[in-house]
């Protein structure tokens, strides 16, 4: 028999789970809205999860999954890539919008929006570890979507893990607490994963919102309570720090999607030498050394007992400077470490 995994990570039910211009949506208010939603969706096809509102956009994926269907994330909203959808064989896809005026490519229509007078729910819907609930679609440097298939069990571990090492980046038990603003699309993998997903199954919550100015930014910051963390890209956060606009307190910050520049570093990101550590920083990275970093290190020392050793042809090594003295308290002042 199939393993079925929650929907939801174990929660306070009566605890935001999103956030709506300032007003808590709680899970078990959440779950009341994606059954009643559920109950509109056709009996067979594939969703197409095209909601901007983080909010509509979770209702659409719990309530597709409750149905047992797919979400597919095409990689634009043009009417001409929802048309191509539309696979021989496999069940009719359907678009979940909270737009209505918007051109979904022929495909029908249902309109997303919290259903207000649904009843809240305290039971947590399971899902087959096995079933594929998202099909991320792609086209990278092609044109052509790529199909990427998200399984619900992988999914779960997978979130489950980014969680506990965000958790233990910032210091914190769990994630319970932390409310998240995105600006990055639900749409995209990382915007998936990192809001929408670290909401329903690494135990934060999220806002609905996709700020996209610097002012916008700001005060969706604002209308999350504290401790906030702000999952963006380096692009969003270049503009946001160079609009010199005063920024709430961050508990946590995360960038991807493109390399951070170290001019973009130099002006949000401060480095600290070792003597700056605070102890909470000092046991993360002394615990990330030898999880990380120690297992797959192999350190040449260089000292009057080692002359400088064979190093492999076209190979990339670190010439790195040491403090402090050797098993035998000799001291230790440069080591070669292969990449």
């Amino acid at each position: 028999m199939t393993d079925r995994l929650p929907l939801l990570a174990a929660r306070d039910l009566d605890a935001p789970l999103l956030w709506c211009g300032g007003q808590p949506v709680s899970a078990a208010r959440f779950l009341g809205q994606a059954e009643a939603l559920a109950g509109r969706l056709p009996a067979v096809g594939r969703a197409v999860n095209l909601c901007r509102d983080r909010h509509r956009f979770a209702l659409g994926l719990a309530a597709a999954l409750r149905r047992g269907h797919t979400s597919l994330m095409p990689p634009n909203a043009l009417p001409e890539t929802l048309a191509a959808l539309h696979e021989p064989g496999a069940p009719v896809p359907y678009a979940l919008v909270d737009d209505a005026a918007l051109d979904t490519g022929g495909l029908a229509a249902v309109f997303v929006a919290p259903d207000e007078a649904a009843a809240p729910s305290r039971q947590v819907p399971g899902v087959a570890a096995d079933f594929e609930a998202v099909r991320l679609l792609t086209s990278g440097s092609t044109g052509t979507p790529r199909p990427h298939a998200k399984r619900w069990g992988p999914l779960v571990a997978n979130i489950a893990a980014e969680a506990a090492r965000l958790a233990e980046f910032s210091g914190r038990a769990s994630l319970a607490g932390l409310g998240i603003v995105a600006t990055v699309p639900a749409q995209h993998s990382y915007g998936f994963e990192s809001s929408v997903l670290l909401a329903l199954l690494g135990g934060a919550s999220c806002d609905a919102g996709r700020p996209f100015y610097p002012a916008d930014i700001v005060a969706a910051l604002e209308r999350v309570p504290a401790p906030r963390a702000l999952v963006t890209t380096p692009f969003h956060l270049k503009t946001l720090l160079r609009a010199g606009l005063p920024l709430p307190r961050l508990e946590l910050l995360l960038s991807a999607t493109a390399p951070l520049s170290p001019q973009l570093a130099a002006e949000g990101i401060q480095f600290l030498k070792r003597g700056e550590w605070n102890a909470r920083q000092a046991e993360w990275v002394k615990r990330h050394f030898y999880r990380e970093l120690l297992p797959v290190l192999s350190p040449i020392g260089l000292d009057p007992s080692h002359p400088f050793p064979r190093i492999l042809n076209k190979s990339l090594n670190f010439l790195v400077s040491l403090e402090g003295t050797d098993a035998f308290g000799r001291d230790s002042a440069i080591a070669i470490v292969q990449a």
